[in-house]
């Protein structure tokens, strides 16, 4: 599933030079609700994470700090839902 990669730390093992010569465009499909682990109440629960406005976790945050750290903000396309959801535009393209 596309919800379980974590692209900040695959971004760790690769160059921005490297990504870019070798995929011009990424897309990163992620809900940014945090995995179950990662709830309130839960093992790994982060509250600097946690919106209390909406009443979730929001790890989009994170996840932008990463892009732009990595100098990857022409390079990597966020596309912020569930995998399913964002599959849907693409299965004609994708022939399935």
């Amino acid at each position: 599933q596309l919800e379980m990669l974590n692209i900040p730390m695959a971004l760790k093992h690769f160059s921005a030079t490297g990504i870019c010569c070798f995929f011009p465009i990424l897309f990163a499909v992620d809900h940014h609700s945090g995995s179950e682990e990662q709830q309130p109440g839960e093992e790994y629960f982060d509250p600097e994470t946690y919106d209390i406005r909406h009443g979730r976790m929001d790890t989009f945050p994170l996840f932008r700090n990463a892009i732009i750290d990595a100098g990857l903000e022409n390079t990597v396309v966020p596309i912020v839902a569930r995998s399913a959801v964002a599959a849907l535009p693409w299965r004609p393209l994708a022939g399935f």
